[in-house]
């Protein structure tokens, strides 16, 4: 039997939740019957070596600014010549040309909405436009119930036509983790300190000077307790800015790019997240997983993900007080962080695997 050919189209293969979870899923889809290649609009990344030497094709569409009015010639002719059966799509300008391309290429488009934007508004002129490109897609998929009901809401997708398929993290066949002790070593942090992290990109909607102010208010009560942030982006200024208006100096380390996040995690004493919108946090789930406890913010799928009292606690957005008081509870309180964490892992593995994820997109991909 022929393998059924998928392409997935994405801006580019830099480091982020959604390039991640499409570098993961590319590597893991079941390569005897799926054969696999990614098409990036804008650039290659810096995964994008990675999937190249395990003979996952990777192509570099050159998108034009503006309306790339060629564009979709271009990722028709890519898909034709690639034996693509299956566009996915992810995000929306990836979908919008994609549709268009895959009209030309005869191929069927699924489209994922991995986040929203922050604020999150209505868009007339993108929900009419959406009428017409559901049309040509096979399946609508939303990472969470809360990116469905914005798809439904504000991009004016038929509620009919968008399911939920929640991201998920490894389980079966992990790499054996260092020891958290040697972790801690590494970044110079002695073993009886309270450690607080966070692992996401640098970007506004992470919100991460709430987290600094929280930090602040934390050390108050416990002076010694530090942070790292591993990730890098746009909002870095900002957030060193942070630092040195609240005096934390060393006590935040800000890591940049990692690939060994299940590893600083399982260093961590807290998990923190306090994004001001999320998707499904794949960071959060693997913190989760490493039995973690999590403060976080309740904002877009994250209360779908974290049971609050059960597997962390969830605090409103914008409430410094609220989650530095969270963290101060779960730090203090070595019963409850051990309570969290056990419930925390075993929430992940019966509801958020990564191989239920692939499990699901495969069936898609078959139709």
């Amino acid at each position: 039997m022929d393998r059924i050919g998928v392409l997935h189209v994405v801006h580019s293969l830099n480091v982020g939740g959604a390039e991640k979870l499409v570098f993961d899923l590319a590597r893991r889809t079941d390569s005897s019957r799926f054969a696999v290649s990614v098409a990036c609009l804008d650039a290659a990344g810096s995964l994008a070596p990675a999937l190249a030497a395990q003979g996952i094709p990777v192509t570099v569409l050159e998108r034009k600014p503006g309306i790339d009015r060629r564009l979709p010639l271009r990722i028709a002719r890519l898909a034709r010549r690639l034996g693509a059966h299956v566009l996915h799509t992810h995000q929306y300008t990836p979908y919008f040309y994609g549709v268009l391309g895959g009209r030309l290429a005869g191929c069927r488009v699924l489209f994922t909405e991995h986040g929203r934007h922050f604020p999150d508004v209505r868009k007339p002129r993108r929900a009419l436009a959406n009428a017409l490109l559901v049309r040509g897609t096979q399946a609508v998929v939303a990472v969470s119930g809360f990116t469905r009901q914005a798809l439904i809401s504000n991009d004016g997708f038929p509620g009919d036509r968008v399911q939920v398929l929640y991201n998920g993290v490894e389980v079966e066949g992990r790499e054996p983790l260092p020891a958290p002790s040697d972790v801690r070593a590494s970044l110079g942090v002695p073993s009886d300190v309270p450690l607080l992290g966070l692992c996401a990109r640098l970007s506004p909607e992470k919100n991460i000077p709430l987290l600094l102010e929280a930090l602040s208010r934390v050390r108050q009560v416990l002076p010694e307790t530090r942070l790292f942030i591993a990730g890098d982006g746009p909002a870095r200024p900002e957030i060193e800015a942070a630092c040195t208006r609240l005096g934390l100096g060393d006590a935040v380390q800000l890591l940049g790019f990692r690939n060994d996040v299940p590893a600083l995690l399982s260093a961590a004493d807290v998990f923190t997240l306090p994004s001001l919108t999320e998707g499904t946090s794949v960071t959060l789930l693997e913190a989760m997983l490493a039995g973690k406890p999590s403060v976080a913010t309740r904002v877009g799928g994250n209360p779908e993900i974290l049971v609050d009292g059960v597997t962390g606690t969830l605090v409103d957005s914008g409430d410094v007080a609220a989650f530095s008081r969270a963290i101060l509870e779960v730090l203090q309180s070595p019963a409850l962080a051990a309570t969290y964490g056990t419930a925390a892992a075993a929430r992940v593995r019966e509801r958020f695997t990564f191989e239920e994820m692939v499990r699901g997109y495969e069936a898609l991909y078959v139709g």
